[in-house]
């Protein structure tokens, strides 16, 4: 396993002062580096009350190993500017297309247990004290 390979939860809510944001997540793509398959998912976390917002870059192998790309906070008035280029680079670059999920108006990790099942994410499990 790769030394940048990532070996835990890519982002925790609690739903206190850590909420979910949007995300998006690519189709599945391929090329001479990953022959089997890749995609990308872009996840955010709204941190309350800064209203910083933290991003996290993932890419996944069709096998289930996820490697974290990138990491950084930015102010949630620059959001958009910051992430949607980095989107959009990924697009071009490797002519994948991302769906958006917004949850950036959920507030309890039952609400979101439910959005994310409407989804299709599978990888969350609440909170231990939430």
């Amino acid at each position: 396993m790769a030394d940048d390979e990532f070996l835990g939860a890519l982002v925790t809510y609690d739903f206190v002062t850590r909420f979910p944001h949007v995300g998006w997540i690519s189709n599945w793509s391929s090329d001479d580096q990953y022959p089997g398959g890749f995609r990308y998912k872009i996840l955010t976390v709204r941190h309350g009350p800064e209203r910083e917002i933290e991003v996290v870059l993932v890419m996944e192998e069709t096998r289930g190993n996820k490697i974290e790309r990138l990491r950084f906070d930015v102010a949630a008035e620059a959001f958009d500017k910051s992430v949607r280029p980095l989107m959009a680079k990924l697009a071009t670059r490797f002519k994948i297309e991302f769906e958006e999920d917004d949850l950036s108006d959920v507030r309890m990790a039952e609400e979101f247990e439910k959005r994310i099942k409407e989804i299709g994410w599978r990888e969350w499990k609440a909170p231990l004290n939430g």
